[in-house]
């Protein structure tokens, strides 16, 4: 999940996933498996800003703290 810019996918990242690219995958089969994981992480990135715990400096988003259930999120500008 990311900021919208007028730029196709250039906003900052707020939140990410890893989603394996396995040997017999489709790009169909690939692309719905992004789509659960974008499914989960949404609503884990509107909390974060919503919360105003996301901010953006320039290029970069990053998160002031580390929020309750957050699970696997991950930001490569989180704050320790």
């Amino acid at each position: 999940m990311h900021f919208v810019r007028p730029e196709m996918d250039d906003g900052p990242i707020i939140a990410q996933a890893v989603v394996p690219i396995l040997q017999d995958d489709t790009p169909e089969i690939l692309a719905q498996r992004i789509l659960v994981e974008e499914h989960r992480i949404y609503p884990l990135a509107l909390k974060l800003i919503a919360q105003k715990k996301v901010k953006v400096h320039g290029s970069i988003a990053k998160i002031s703290e580390a929020t309750e259930g957050s699970g696997s999120l991950t930001n490569p500008a989180v704050d320790t």
